[in-house]
């Protein structure tokens, strides 16, 4: 698993051009669908979309990677298609440890036999919680307060999949 966030992957944006054929735009137009799946990462004038990206990290030997897009959701991408989770909405105090939270909580889920879908749904209701406080380690939470709140708001989720 590679964990990066969206800036992180737009940065690898430039590299990944010069390594892939880009053909027809595979971007989705829908505006219902999430905003990176739609348009895609941008970096020093280099386009790609999420979708190519994907194809292109896996083409690189990585099989699943999760890009994380904030207070946006999270995509994570597995051999056969891509998730979408959406972030819950929750008053932010700061996002110092949020990724950290999110990845090493996904990581957690899927090292113990979680399927993906679950998994990412705990690492963003833990990053959930870590940025409801200032710093970094008091909102993290418990694998039972994990329990807790996804019985709680697991219906507030927004879960989509994505083909290649």
């Amino acid at each position: 698993y590679l964990s990066i966030n969206r800036v992180e992957a737009s940065a690898l944006v430039p590299m990944l051009s010069a390594r892939v054929t880009l053909g027809q735009d595979d971007t989705v137009p829908d505006q219902t669908t999430p905003t990176l799946w739609r348009i895609g990462l941008e970096f020093g004038g280099f386009t790609m979309p999420l979708r190519t990206f994907f194809k292109a990290m896996r083409d690189l030997g990585i099989a699943n990677t999760v890009v994380t897009d904030g207070g946006k959701g999270a995509y994570l991408s597995t051999p056969d298609k891509v998730l979408f989770c959406s972030a819950l909405d929750v008053p932010v105090q700061g996002t110092v440890g949020a990724g950290d939270s999110f990845s090493a909580t996904l990581a957690s889920g899927i090292a113990s036999g979680l399927p993906p879908r679950d998994a990412i749904m705990r690492a963003t209701a833990n990053a959930s919680s870590v940025v409801q406080h200032i710093d970094a380690q008091a909102g993290l939470m418990t694998p039972a307060e994990m329990d807790a709140t996804l019985a709680r708001v697991e219906e507030d989720f927004e879960i989509l999949e994505f083909d290649y």
